[in-house]
């Protein structure tokens, strides 16, 4: 049970091409369906590879309110939903990536998170017993 992103550790539901990309961003596997998504061996290995999503790389200049259509295309998710979560969470959409300060980028992370439903968890189990 639980969602994708929860079993993954994939907050961010980061999806790679193979994993020779994978293992790039620190993933562990592959979770093989409609997209590749990373699978990470802890979610703070998950929540790293989210945050270095979004400090590194030619996005920087974009404002958030454009970038966020690079990171969850519409193809595949609700981008009304999604800045509308980011602004809930008081991420200002007009600002450019790199000009996020530290407050700003963690609401954004907490807003990725809560859109990508990774707070679902499911239930846990080692050696077939519930913990």
């Amino acid at each position: 049970g639980g969602s994708l992103s929860w079993r993954c550790n994939n907050p961010g539901n980061l999806v790679v091409n193979n994993m020779e990309s994978a293992k790039k961003i620190g993933a562990i596997g592959i979770w093989e369906g409609e997209n590749n998504y990373a699978i990470f061996a802890t979610p703070e290995d998950g929540r790293k590879a989210l945050r270095d999503w979004w400090t590194k790389g030619d996005h920087l200049d974009e404002t958030v309110y454009d970038h966020i259509e690079r990171f969850a295309p519409s193809s595949e998710n609700n981008i009304k939903a999604y800045r509308g979560i980011l602004k809930q969470f008081q991420v200002p959409l007009d600002k450019k990536v790199k000009d996020l300060n530290k407050e700003e980028r963690e609401r954004l992370y907490q807003a990725i998170e809560q859109q990508e439903a990774f707070g679902k968890a499911g239930k846990t189990y080692h050696n077939n017993n519930l913990i």
